[in-house]
Order: C-alpha cells, then structure tokens, then sequence
C-alpha cells in the first residue's frame, strides 16, 4: 500500500505526508540525531529545536550487580515513541506543520 501512494504522488508530483501507529514498536527509539534532522527539515525555529534536542541527551548508564553499581559509560539516548514527551513533540510538528501551510 505505501508503495503505491509513493508511486501516485510521484506521478501527480505532490507532497506525500505518512503516518505509522504501529504499536508493536513503540517502544523504539528515535534517535536524537534523526529528530534534528527532522526538525530541520520542518524549519522549526533554532531554539525550539536545541530545546527539544538537549532533552535527549546523552546519559550516563550504571548496572546493578552483586557487588554494587558499574559504571557502563555515556550512551546516547532517543525519545522512545510511547513516551509522554511524545506528545511535546506532536506540539512541534503541529506548530511547524500550520505554519508550513498557512504559507503554502
């Protein structure tokens, strides 16, 4: 199916939004790197973005083991798709998104 919209909005040459609610991934992450790019790509302002960005981080994770905790090193982390700050997210792309078409 996603093919042959992909297909169509070649040949009418418009813009082809997709949307995914896949359940069986949500718990995915997203890297922080792909949501810059994302935002990119929507303009959304600067700010904004480093804001968001900087929410996703990267931490440092410990293990718990017999005798204590073991440092494991900084590890990057992305928003998981299922999280609450989803529905942040869903306020950027809104906001970018009617601004976009309020444009067009």
């Amino acid at each position: 199916m996603t093919t042959l919209l992909i297909e169509r909005a070649k040949v009418l040459k418009e813009l082809l939004l997709l949307v995914s609610k896949d359940c069986l991934k949500c718990y995915d992450r997203i890297p922080a790197w792909v949501i810059e790019l994302i935002y990119l790509g929507l303009g959304v302002p600067d700010t904004v973005k480093k804001l968001m960005i900087d929410l996703l981080g990267p931490g440092e994770i410990e293990v718990r083991a017999s005798f204590g905790w073991i440092a494991t090193g900084e590890r990057e982390f992305g928003i998981g798709q299922g999280s609450i700050l989803a529905i942040l997210h869903i306020g950027v792309y809104m906001d970018a998104y009617k601004s976009s078409s309020r444009n067009a």
